[in-house]
């Protein structure tokens, strides 16, 4: 094919994603995928965008994630940043709603909770040390290494403090739940940040808080989730039910 019929053919595809098919977020989920460091994807991505395209939210999670991925963790919070002033919400340094209020994004640098099946995670007003809103985890005696809950951080080098409250009922697991916050470098390598204090058993609302230091080097992303103090599967089968409240990341 020559080059006019090769651009026009790129100029009718690009028409069609303009107006909004529903196949649009698959289309170029297989362009991130498919093209290595991304770059067509996101050519398509600034081209829409260009022409006025609002990216849905699970498609505006894609770019950031490709953005993390492939370019620019600055570029990437930038673009979160800008999301949530247009949409009229404050952001705060460290972590985001750590208290709950909202509803899970989905998209990096927000909530971002994953469906599995061994547990049930649900938002409780009134349920947290003080009445405020609570996740709480409900596990079914399954192994379950990840519940599947996580939030992408953009944090400066420094030291800093994880905080927060939990309580437990009838919680059962060999080495218990913690979080951890785990450290990416651009080279994609990863190491372990800080990890809190396990859950067992049934208490009320304790507090909980663990320093860390980022480095000045090689943790340009950093990824907070909840995870089995345990790397062995074995040690992941859990059943009970734990609750989280005020989760703050903060930099002394």
């Amino acid at each position: 094919a020559n080059r006019s019929s090769i651009d026009a053919f790129r100029a009718a595809v690009l028409d069609r994603l303009v107006a909004s098919p529903p196949w649009r977020r698959g289309y170029l989920t297989m362009l991130r995928d498919l093209n290595r460091e991304g770059g067509l994807y996101f050519d398509v991505v600034d081209a829409l965008r260009a022409r006025g395209v609002v990216l849905s939210k699970a498609e505006f999670g894609d770019y950031l994630s490709g953005l993390v991925q492939w370019k620019s963790v600055g570029e990437a919070h930038a673009a979160w940043l800008d999301f949530n002033r247009r949409r009229g919400v404050e952001v705060a340094y460290g972590l985001f709603d750590g208290a709950f209020v909202r509803e899970p994004d989905g998209i990096p640098f927000g909530w971002v909770f994953s469906p599995v099946k061994s547990v049930v995670k649900t938002l409780d007003r009134g349920q947290g040390e003080h009445g405020e809103r609570a996740l709480t985890l409900t596990f079914f005696g399954d192994r379950t290494p990840q519940p599947g809950v996580e939030q992408w951080l953009a944090l400066s080098p420094g030291r800093h403090v994880l905080s927060g409250w939990s309580s437990a009922e009838g919680f059962q697991g060999d080495r218990g739940l913690v979080w951890r916050a785990h450290c990416r470098s651009d080279a994609g390598q990863w190491k372990v940040l800080a990890t809190t204090r396990a859950e067992h058993g049934s208490h009320g609302w304790l507090p909980f808080s663990t320093e860390f230091v980022v480095p000045d080097e090689g943790c340009t992303v950093q990824l907070l989730r909840i995870e089995s103090a345990s790397l062995a599967a074995l040690d992941t089968i859990f059943s009970g039910t734990v609750s989280y409240s005020r989760l703050a990341v903060s930099k002394e």
